[in-house]
């Protein structure tokens, strides 16, 4: 078991690191040693972070059916002794598939759970992840505005670490996939308001409208948006300005 100490952490940052670098059949290999290890010696605790890995590396290499069967084999693995925690990485590895196999709703409340999850145990690294497959479920679903609000917490947790360049693609998609006349002039004008802290009275005296006008875009604009909270057309409206 300490060789497993030593050895499963590494081979899980090697395997991280080669998904970073665009290389899905470096970080297969990885994984595949990582569970290999793990299940020679009927392990659970060094087993879960290969989970979530290893599906995004067969998806990476487009073969969904042997990332649907790599949330089977590590489930085995982490289930056997059930860590309280470990379930966290089957509910993200389980998100991230159904996100593929295009499942929004199964995508979304498996992912919010371990995102939460991975929060709670303060794990950083696959917190952060966790939010960015959420936003990137909000944007399949025609969320934009959510789906920004996302990707700017990402972003603030990711400065100056390697996953900031991960926010910054999925934000570069996030604005290519915004038409812009999503928003009438007006409205424009308005989230931009709201995104400088605005409240409707404020809006209202600098546009030179009524307040219940203002009310009235700001309806319209979340209901553009997908969005339910002002936040979130802060969000987009600040994306908007780059």
């Amino acid at each position: 078991m300490q060789e497993l100490q030593r050895l499963s952490p590494a081979l899980w940052g090697l395997a991280e690191t080669a998904l970073l670098a665009d290389d899905p059949a470096g970080a297969v290999g990885y994984c595949e040693r990582g569970a290999a290890e793990s299940h020679r010696v009927e392990d659970s605790a060094y087993a879960f972070p290969f989970a979530v890995t290893g599906v995004r590396a067969h998806l990476a290499a487009g073969d969904v059916a042997a990332a649907r069967s790599w949330v089977e084999r590590v489930g085995v693995l982490v289930e056997r002794r059930r860590i309280p925690g470990t379930e966290f990485a089957l509910q993200h590895a389980a998100g991230v598939l159904a996100l593929r196999e295009r499942r929004p709703s199964d995508a979304r409340e498996l992912l919010e759970s371990a995102s939460a999850g991975w929060d709670a145990l303060g794990r950083w690294w696959e917190g952060t992840q966790a939010i960015l497959d959420r936003a990137e479920c909000a944007r399949r679903t025609r969320s934009p505005a959510e789906a920004a609000a996302l990707v700017a917490e990402a972003r603030a947790r990711a400065r100056g670490t390697v996953l900031e360049r991960r926010a910054d693609e999925l934000a570069a998609r996030l604005a290519e996939g915004v038409e812009p006349s999503t928003l009438s002039a007006r409205e424009e004008e308005v989230a931009a308001q709201i995104a400088g802290g605005a409240t409707n009275r404020e809006i209202a005296a600098a546009l030179h409208i009524a307040p219940k006008t203002v009310s009235t875009h700001v309806e319209h604009i979340l209901a553009k948006l997908g969005a339910s909270r002002r936040s979130e057309i802060a969000a987009w409206a600040a994306g908007r300005r780059g």
